[in-house]
């Protein structure tokens, strides 16, 4: 049962246990490809400044979350969910939980890795409202972008195009 007290599937392509191996790297978090049925990728703005994990005030990226010492990266995405997005408990109907794919252990920026994982919300409008009414504050949404034309916007977040970039040459 996950933090919100679901049984939520195991994520396709992705490792059948989701605790995370203590990992030898100073930073760790999860990269949340948070995408609508148009193939449009949710975006947020940054409200705040943390020089570790690149993050800039009023640049534009994804919901990422670090990791807590032991904490898997499951529970890190669900909380990052929580926090980033504003989604709690009763919003989990937001997404389709079918189409979670975990893509990977990548370079965030130099020191930090981002556990990337991908899932579909089905309803776009609530979630930008979920975002704004009960998110920590941290970030507002900005809206929803194809992901080819995010990669070149110089107010990107640098580890967010990091990931964008290996993305797209993935698919």
């Amino acid at each position: 049962m996950d933090s919100w007290g679901y049984n939520t599937p195991i994520m396709r392509n992705g490792p059948e246990n989701r605790d995370s191996p203590e990992l030898k790297i100073p930073k760790v978090g999860v990269a949340m490809l948070i995408f609508n049925d148009k193939g449009e990728l949710f975006m947020i703005k940054e409200n705040s400044f943390k020089s570790e994990t690149g993050r800039v005030k009023d640049q534009t990226g994804i919901p990422c979350e670090t990791s807590e010492p032991g904490e898997s990266f499951w529970l890190t995405y669900l909380r990052g969910l929580k926090e980033e997005a504003g989604v709690h408990r009763g919003h989990v109907k937001l997404f389709d939980w079918n189409t979670v794919s975990y893509l990977g252990l990548w370079d965030f920026v130099p020191g930090v890795y981002a556990h990337v994982i991908s899932v579909t919300c089905i309803d776009s409008e609530r979630l930008g409202q979920s975002c704004l009414k009960n998110g920590d504050g941290e970030v507002e949404p900005v809206g929803w972008f194809k992901p080819a034309n995010l990669v070149t916007d110089p107010n990107l977040r640098i580890g967010v195009r990091n990931i964008l970039e290996k993305y797209i040459n993935q698919i």
